[in-house]
């Protein structure tokens, strides 16, 4: 048997007793007269209208998307300075000491910002000076410019890491 507690001709909260107990042996006698005998369809948040039950189906929640590089906020793709020369290996060493004027402006440009955000749309032009220099790789290159970023690299850190293993286009 169903009961409910009703204002407004809204059930607020609905509970079944089960058979063969009173609504008083399942709460104190001063809280079950808030309640009243509803039909075993009605649900919470149903309203009571003209003697009639409309019957309050909740929507249905569908699950998040998980999240994917394609679907991720900008800061996933903002990584420390730091990391960014980490993904040079050893060459970071020859590409920040190189005397090449395109080269030293390149370093210069990145070394004091706070971080690199790898969707800015002029940064493979940029970091393309390296591999134009010979100072890395194609293959290095585009290492480098991976978007696929972990949470040591990331200057925003603690950000779930996307299911997904491709970076977005």
């Amino acid at each position: 048997m169903n009961y409910a507690r009703i204002e407004n001709n809204k059930a607020l909260e609905v509970f079944r007793v089960p058979e063969g107990f009173n609504l008083a042996d399942c709460m104190h006698p001063d809280v079950a007269k808030l309640f009243t005998k509803v039909p075993d369809n009605v649900t919470a948040g149903s309203l009571f209208n003209s003697g009639t039950w409309d019957i309050y189906e909740p929507p249905i929640e569908l699950p998040p998307n998980p999240l994917t590089w394609a679907s991720a906020a900008p800061e996933y793709f903002w990584i420390d300075v730091g990391p960014f020369f980490d993904r040079f290996g050893a060459k970071a060493l020859a590409i920040t000491r190189s005397e090449d004027a395109d080269v030293r402006g390149l370093v210069t440009l990145l070394l004091p910002r706070k971080y690199i955000d790898l969707k800015r749309s002029d940064l493979p032009q940029l970091v393309g000076i390296l591999q134009a220099k010979g100072l890395i790789t194609v293959a290095e290159l585009a290492a480098a410019l991976n978007q696929v970023t972990t949470d040591y690299e990331r200057h925003v850190k603690g950000l779930p890491q996307p299911a997904d293993d491709e970076a977005a286009a």
